[in-house]
């Protein structure tokens, strides 16, 4: 059973982009070569591969060379498109689902992946400190992995897992059903908390298909350029 990440970018927001606290195309890619560079890094043993996948229809020459320097195990795929050319009242929950949709199009690693096998799509500007416990420690078999903490029909999409089956199950070809309602603003209470907390969040159990995820800290200590209310 293999293990990839899928990291999804916006390296250059719409104009206008009101929702996001870091819009500079500059600073952005800086934090996803950041971001990279940790999933490339030794210290990440627990996944196959990575999908780098930016729907901004960015080139992407900093990340493509990264990937080409690279001599380690890990498989490596660099995709960008313009996905962004949708109603602004969908919200950037759509847009997410609709980069999730290209990728498993597109890409050749995702096509190759067997229903049992799993990715693990992350914000990518974020890095997920305990990555590698959360990956081993999740139950053998699982259709879906998530955060339902805050409330049973809401779901923290910065770190979610599916495995083949499971995508098709339950996301797969139904982007038309969920314009707007997939991701929600945060509690603003419990964002001030986790900035006082160390800026540390905590994913606590996560359901799925009847499974439960333990993720213990799924977002760990915030890297620079990592900001709880910039989801993108």
């Amino acid at each position: 059973m293999k293990n990839y990440l899928l990291m999804t970018a916006t390296v250059t927001p719409p104009t206008g982009e009101t929702e996001l606290t870091r819009i500079d195309p500059l600073l952005r890619l800086t934090d996803y070569l950041q971001a990279f560079k940790y999933y490339l890094s030794d210290e990440i043993t627990a996944i196959d591969g990575i999908i780098f996948v930016d729907n901004s229809n960015h080139a992407l020459e900093e990340i493509r060379l990264l990937a080409q320097n690279y001599q380690g195990p890990k498989q490596i795929e660099i995709l960008s498109f313009y996905g962004l050319d949708y109603p602004i009242e969908y919200n950037r929950g759509y847009g997410e689902l609709k980069l999730i949709e290209y990728a498993y199009e597109h890409s050749h690693l995702m096509q190759a992946m067997q229903e049992a096998d799993r990715f693990w799509k992350v914000t990518g500007r974020l890095k997920v400190m305990t990555l590698n416990k959360i990956i081993t420690k999740a139950p053998a078999y699982f259709e879906l992995c998530a955060d339902f903490r805050m409330r049973r029909d809401q779901v923290d999409t910065r770190l979610i897992a599916f495995n083949i089956k499971g995508y098709k199950k339950y996301i797969y070809g139904r982007l038309h059903e969920m314009p707007g309602l997939i991701i929600v603003p945060r509690d603003p209470a419990r964002t001030a908390a986790s900035q006082t907390a160390g800026r540390r969040v905590r994913s606590g159990r996560a359901r799925g298909s009847g499974d439960r995820c333990q993720a213990g800290n799924c977002l760990g200590e915030e890297s620079p350029g990592c900001t709880e209310q910039d989801d993108g």
